[in-house]
């Protein structure tokens, strides 16, 4: 038998660093995203919208649906932080800690 413990599945919040356009207008175009050491060009920026993602701490973001590297891709912006994020879903995770043997 196999002794453990379960993790329950979540949403984790990704900082990121977004290169991006603020317009006269009071627009904001996120135009590449930084992550992991590697640069992503956003090649389309399909909508925008005021829209909170569940699960993760976080004030009054914009959505931004964006098409990165062919993808389809969420990105967050907090005006009243100044920062970026994205959501990752994590899922239920098992880690054993021990076997005991059966008798």
């Amino acid at each position: 038998m196999i002794i453990g413990f379960e993790t329950p599945p979540y949403y984790e919040r990704i900082n990121l660093d977004v290169d991006a356009t603020f317009s006269s207008r009071g627009t904001v175009i996120p135009r590449k995203v930084f992550y992991d050491r590697r640069h992503y060009p956003v090649a389309k920026v399909i909508d925008h919208r005021p829209f909170t993602p569940k699960g993760v701490s976080c004030a009054d973001p914009i959505e931004y649906t964006t098409i990165i590297r062919g993808k389809k891709k969420k990105l967050y912006y907090e005006p009243s932080t100044s920062t970026w994020f994205s959501v990752k879903w994590r899922p239920r995770q098992y880690f054993p800690i021990c076997a005991l043997a059966r008798h």
